[in-house]
């Protein structure tokens, strides 16, 4: 997977500003301290289909004016809209269901098997990483209840669903995986991989991550949010 070599690690300061004329100055805008994973793991995709090597460096950007910075955010705004925020919250919050209930819907086991996971598998299968949410945490906690990775390959044994990831939050790591072992899709074997980076070197094998959590499929927004987004920086 054509990921970064640095971490989803950053300082506590600005993401980009709006400039005004003077005497008013720069409006300072977001935190990258509060991480950028969502434009890590689509700009890792960008560079796939680029046919492009990410950017080696285990340095992070510097900041505002740094094209790959700059790049990142970019697709960070692009990596959620305003429904997307909502899947979030609506998923985080304690009182929603893990099973289907009769006032509040399809509980979060149906939404994955049925929506989430169908839709990872096709965008696999087409040949191209696809880019998650995932549902890590309960509100009100706003700052800690998702998290973003691009899946790059995916295996599904009757209940045993192990999908591979890019983790922004573990660069160099090959071994990264989401696991749920009841998981109640269709029993039916199958597995795919896309082409793997080999500018990694392979980690030990490690304990796999399981999880109860809720996956969102992003890949369905990728042909609208890469549209018009200017090409990778050149590594």
């Amino acid at each position: 997977m054509h990921g970064f070599a640095f971490t989803n690690h950053w300082p506590d300061e600005h993401i980009t500003s709006i400039t005004l004329p003077d005497p008013f100055g720069d409006i300072l805008i977001g935190n990258a301290a509060w991480a950028l994973c969502g434009g890590m793991s689509f700009a890792s995709r960008d560079y796939f289909e680029a046919h492009m090597w990410a950017p080696t460096p285990s340095t992070n950007p510097t900041g505002e004016g740094d094209p790959l910075f700059d790049y990142i955010v970019q697709r960070l705004g692009q990596s959620l809209n305003v429904g997307d925020a909502a899947d979030f919250v609506k998923y985080a919050d304690p009182v929603y269901p893990d099973t289907d209930d009769p006032t509040l819907g399809d509980g979060r086991n149906w939404v994955m098997a049925h929506v989430a996971f169908p839709a990872i598998r096709d965008v696999i299968d087409s040949g191209n990483p696809c880019p998650i949410g995932v549902v890590i945490g309960h509100l009100p906690n706003v700052t800690g209840i998702g998290h973003q990775v691009c899946v790059y390959a995916y295996q599904l044994s009757g209940q045993n669903l192990v999908l591979w990831v890019y983790d922004p939050n573990s660069p160099g790591n090959d071994d990264v995986t989401i696991v749920s072992s009841t998981f109640p899709g269709p029993t039916r074997r199958s597995s795919t991989s896309i082409a793997r980076s080999t500018s990694h070197t392979r980690q030990s094998a490690s304990s796999p991550r399981h999880t109860n959590n809720v996956l969102l499929c992003r890949g369905g927004a990728l042909s609208s949010t890469r549209s018009g987004s200017s090409s990778p920086p050149v590594a």
